[in-house]
């Protein structure tokens, strides 16, 4: 399945909180629907954003790690 991004963040080099509010502010601005991708090296980021997707009911689509860079693909839920 191949996924149609609709916006990147590349947050390599970012520390997880910085990460994070970078991931929410996209998901705000975000239309419903959209895709969502963020790239970081931060060691914890990757259970951080995996975490506030499952607490915030955010659909985490894909998650994953790759010589030392994670990839976390997330969805903006329609409202309702």
């Amino acid at each position: 399945m191949s996924l149609r991004i609709a916006q990147s963040l590349d947050l390599r080099g970012r520390a997880t909180a910085e990460i994070e509010a970078h991931a929410r502010s996209a998901l705000s601005a975000a239309p419903p629907g959209a895709l969502i991708e963020v790239l970081s090296t931060d060691r914890g980021a990757l259970l951080g954003l995996s975490a506030w997707c499952a607490t915030e009911g955010i659909d985490l689509l894909e998650s994953s790690e790759l010589g030392g860079v994670s990839r976390v693909v997330y969805r903006r839920r329609a409202s309702g």
